[in-house]
C-alpha cells in the first residue's frame, strides 16, 4: 500500500513539474524587454518587438507568427495569431468559412 501511494505521489510531482516547466518557457514581456510595457519613457523598438514575437512563436504551441506584408521601411510586418493548437491547425479552414459565410450572408 505504501509503494502504491509513493508511486502516485511521484507521478503527481512529475506532472506538476512538467506543467510548471512548460509554463516557464514562454517569456513575459518584462523578462524579454527589461521593462513593463507602458512604463514611462520606455518603448520597445522594431527589432526588440520582432525578436519577442519570434520567441513567442517558437516557445508556444498557441501562437502562430504571420508575415502580413512590408512596412514603409521595407521590413516585415508581423501579426500574432493566438489560439488553441487545434484551431491553429485548422486556420485555413476557418479563413475559408469566414470568407464564404460573409459572401453568402450579403448576397441578395
Amino acid at each position: 500500500m505504501i509503494k502504491n501511494y509513493f508511486k502516485k505521489l511521484c507521478v503527481a510531482f512529475l506532472i506538476v513539474g512538467s506543467l510548471n516547466a512548460t509554463a516557464q518557457e514562454v517569456p513575459t514581456p518584462k523578462a524579454h524587454f527589461g521593462f513593463t510595457i507602458g512604463d514611462d519613457y520606455q518603448l520597445a523598438n522594431y527589432t526588440q518587438t520582432e525578436a519577442y514575437f519570434k520567441k513567442l512563436a517558437a516557445t508556444s504551441k498557441r501562437v502562430k507568427l504571420v508575415d502580413i506584408g512590408k512596412t514603409e521601411e521595407g521590413r516585415s510586418q508581423y501579426m500574432l495569431i493566438i489560439s488553441s493548437p487545434e484551431n491553429l491547425k485548422n486556420l485555413d479552414r476557418y479563413k475559408d468559412l469566414s470568407k464564404n459565410g460573409t459572401r453568402r450572408r450579403f448576397k441578395p
